[in-house]
């Protein structure tokens, strides 16, 4: 690959989970290169190459551990930092998010700091105390493609899938904690080693987490049986979480004749080709939402130590298999599931937690606040030679090898790296930005250009 950028202003966009992050990221990218910025967007490690420009990184997460250690080194390599937190749309309270998902030390380091909406934002500084100057409100770009303006993006490839697939009930799992992908065995001592547990109490809940989440692990498969037995005229689509081991569930579709475990795309394009999405305690309750797809939460088990508010307020619920099945083939006749008053009241809960409901999009938002910080305008250089290219591919072959022979540990890791994070292939990007163009009439002179497997250039 070689390529040759004159200079401009740079943003550095690092993603963790694919499915869950690469459509958003891209629509923010798109829309800095519309504004003259070049983008570089890709695998968590995209600040460490050679090749990279002085810019402005967004971290999107400020998780205890290395967090304080990754905004140093990163001001430090010329980077201005800001950040926003993937996880930071639904937690349990203030005091809990703060100790499982927020370190307030590289919080104070960052330069700005971008909040999904107001409730995030009062709880960052009226409940933890945090200085408020560096916060702006600006929503998630992640629900940017959710909103009518960009819904045909997902709509084509709902279609797809409803072809694929004929109907079909779309069940989210998640239960990493007990059904984690290299077992949930090291949980606590990981928790610890990280410095997020600080008492006996609190390691006490920890434990406590799996085995509610076990109960209700058991119950999804159980539901998932009476799903495949109750409606054989669909199709059941369970889609783990990507933290999860898929394994179980691809067991326990294998005894049944209409039921598939599928986790690829964005989750949002299997929610909107869905007759109705099940979860429990999950962010696909509140995209359902935005969505306009009915959306139930299973509640087989409650305990107000684990059970997060805004999913369930978003969603219909149900305590038991005869209410979901009662909801369930409410969905699948067309009945709306949420009618009059308690419609309304959900949507004045949404609007104080999402700020990109309507309005303007959160990629702009971001982007004008990221206009205000002085950033340097410097050139891009990629070379890669034919020894290079030819290195790259033995890496790659030796990688597959490694995940085929061996047993240990780094493996499992590389593997459970991959399920949540394979690569970003130039085409799947102009795919979507192809649809993005239709679906706006904007983004004509945007480009793409493939760096590495896992990373691209957007200008």
């Amino acid at each position: 690959m070689r390529l040759d950028l004159s200079p401009r202003r740079w943003i550095l966009s690092p993603i963790a989970i694919k499915a869950r992050d690469l459509d958003g990221n891209a629509l923010l990218a798109f829309t800095a290169a519309e504004r003259g910025f070049g983008v570089l967007l890709g695998n968590i490690r995209l600040t460490n190459k050679p090749y990279t420009p002085p810019g402005f990184v967004i971290l999107k997460n400020l998780r205890p551990g290395k967090a304080t250690q990754l905004v140093q080194e990163t001001h430090a390599s010329g980077q201005k930092v800001g950040a926003w937190c993937d996880e930071g749309l639904i937690y349990k309270d203030p005091e809990t998010y703060c100790r499982l998902k927020f370190d307030r030390r590289a919080y104070e380091l960052v330069d700005t700091y971008f909040t999904w909406g107001r409730n995030q934002t009062r709880d960052l500084v009226e409940k933890l105390a945090c200085n408020g100057d560096k916060i702006r409100v600006t929503g998630n770009p992640r629900f940017d493609v959710h909103r009518p303006d960009l819904r045909s993006v997902l709509d084509t490839r709902a279609e797809r899938i409803r072809r694929r697939y004929g109907r079909y009930v779309l069940v989210n799992t998640k239960f990493s904690t007990f059904n984690g992908f290299s077992g949930s065995e090291k949980n606590v001592s990981v928790m610890r080693a990280r410095g997020m547990l600080h008492t006996a109490e609190q390691e006490e809940e920890a434990k406590g987490l799996q085995v509610f989440q076990e109960k209700v692990f058991t119950a999804f498969m159980q539901l998932v049986d009476e799903l495949s037995r109750r409606l054989p005229e669909h199709t059941i689509i369970v889609r783990p979480h990507p933290s999860e081991n898929h394994e179980p569930w691809r067991a326990r579709a294998a005894t049944l004749p209409n039921v598939k475990v599928l986790f690829r795309g964005n989750v949002a394009e299997w929610i909107l080709g869905s007759d109705i999405c099940i979860h429990n305690n999950c962010t696909t309750g509140v995209e359902a939402y935005m969505l306009g797809k009915p959306a139930v939460s299973y509640r087989p088990v409650c305990d107000s130590r684990y059970d997060l508010f805004l999913p369930n307020a978003l969603s219909s619920e149900a305590y038991d298999l005869p209410q979901l099945m009662q909801i369930v083939h409410a969905a699948v006749r067309g009945t709306t599931l949420k009618q009059g008053k308690e419609w309304s009241d959900t949507a004045k809960t949404a609007r104080d937690f999402i700020a990109n409901l309507d309005g303007r999009w959160a990629s702009e938002e971001i982007l004008d606040a990221i206009e205000q910080i002085d950033l340097p305008e410097a050139p891009l250089h990629v070379r890669a030679n034919g020894f290079e290219r030819l290195t790259a591919g033995a890496r790659r072959y030796l990688r597959s090898v490694r995940e085929l022979t061996a047993s240990g540990g780094a493996t499992t890791q590389e593997r459970f790296a991959k399920q949540k994070f394979d690569g970003i292939p130039r085409s799947e990007v102009i795919d979507f930005l192809r649809a993005t163009q239709t679906a706006t009439g904007r983004f004509a002179d945007v480009q793409v250009s493939q760096l590495e497997d896992d990373i691209v250039c957007i200008y």
